[in-house]
């Protein structure tokens, strides 16, 4: 759950970036801005890894005009490979929205549809316990109400208010022992930050938290706070010579020390290395160096130089190993006339470099599906899917 959840978040970070830029009618809400908003029109095609050559081949396409991907585990099926993830069509308006799940026997979709009907923020996670499944919370920055979707696992959901009253860039992350997604809203500067820590049934503890500052944080499973299992860690990266903070989490405590990063950085958590620890590398847009944080026990690291060369918008998924440690990889998207490349990390260090090509996507979306490619075989493990606006 872990994984696919943070991959999640990725995915929600953007589609809250394209709403962003969309125009949304007057007095309504919408996302606060951020980079990479292209709108939301196009024609979605899926891909898939292929093992035997290297390489991420094209699979189905579907025509979806006007909505925004929102991936997730929203029945909580099973297959012999592991959880499928499912897609939630998101308009950003009045508009029908659509739910489609991939069921256990890696063929068969189902679709639902749904109007949410309305301006929001969606974020991705647990936020009802460890039931194995993924659900929304609708958040709409200011003093409209907020919505969490707790899905049922056949398409339908129990629906609970909230109120957020305020605008935050929340982050997400698993930090307790009862399985399920919590949220920091964090509110850069110095207003006021809460950290909401949910339970198994959707009710949360709101815990004080102080943060102040101006930051990108960093969420992984940095370090194991116990046997089998793993909560996440925050590193609050503040670009520049200002300092940063790494956040440790212990049931409804943190602790806190400083850190020394310096510089500008986009940074970039996954386990690079196979090691059960996800680590960060920090990638310096253009010309400015690359260093990679290969992360191990007791909050230690090494940093290792590594060299990206160009200016390009990362996405991470595990796109190989599949019978094998899971080991993160990342995909380079280069924008345009900009090579596309793949980053196949391998356990214990190291990687192959392979050149890809993605036509241009506005709200990519990274999970396990259950699709067919071109010849009608069953693939599971697709890891993108690519929009083309």
């Amino acid at each position: 759950m872990g994984r696919r959840r943070w991959i999640s978040r990725v995915a929600s970070a953007l589609v809250a970036a394209a709403l962003a830029a969309s125009v949304a009618p007057a007095g309504a809400t919408t996302a606060a801005p951020a980079r990479n908003a292209q709108g939301a029109s196009g024609i979605a095609t899926f891909r898939y890894t292929q093992e035997d050559t290297g390489t991420i081949e094209p699979g189905a396409t579907i025509e979806e005009l006007g909505s925004f991907a929102l991936v997730g585990d929203f029945a909580g099926d099973d297959s012999p490979v592991g959880n499928l993830d499912d897609i939630f069509w998101f308009t950003g308006g009045p508009g029908i929205d659509t739910l489609v799940r991939t069921e256990g026997d890696r063929t068969t979709t189902v679709v639902s549809t749904h109007r949410v009907n309305g301006h929001y923020s969606p974020i991705v996670g647990s936020f009802a316990g460890d039931d194995g499944k993924d659900d929304i919370f609708w958040y709409a920055p200011g003093p409209a109400p907020d919505y969490l979707w707790d899905f049922e696992g056949d398409g339908t959901f129990t629906e609970r208010r909230y109120q957020v009253n305020g605008t935050y860039d929340p982050v997400v992350m698993e930090v307790t022992a009862d399985g399920g997604s919590d949220i920091i809203w964090y509110a850069p500067g110095t207003r006021p930050d809460a950290w909401w820590d949910f339970d198994a049934s959707g009710h949360f503890a709101d815990r004080p938290v102080r943060i102040d500052g101006h930051y990108r944080p960093v969420v992984g499973t940095f370090r194991s706070n116990a046997p089998g299992r793993a909560y996440d860690n925050i590193i609050w990266y503040a670009p520049g010579p200002a300092t940063d903070w790494w956040w440790e989490f212990s049931t409804t405590q943190y602790w806190s020390r400083p850190l020394r990063i310096d510089g500008d950085y986009t940074p970039i958590a996954g386990d690079f290395t196979g090691d059960d620890y996800e680590d960060v590398l920090w990638y310096g847009i253009g010309g400015l160096p690359d260093h990679l944080w290969d992360i191990g026990p007791y909050r230690q690291w090494e940093d290792v130089p590594v060299n990206v060369g160009g200016v390009y918008t990362p996405f991470v998924g595990t796109f190989f190993d599949e019978d094998g440690p899971r080991v993160d990889d990342i995909v380079w998207y280069g924008h345009g006339p900009v090579p596309d490349h793949l980053w196949d990390h391998h356990p214990g260090g190291g990687r192959t470099s392979m050149p890809i090509t993605l036509d241009g996507f506005s709200d990519p979306g990274i999970g396990r599906f259950a699709i067919v490619d071109d010849a009608g075989t069953p693939r599971t493990g697709l890891d993108l899917l690519d929009r083309n606006p």
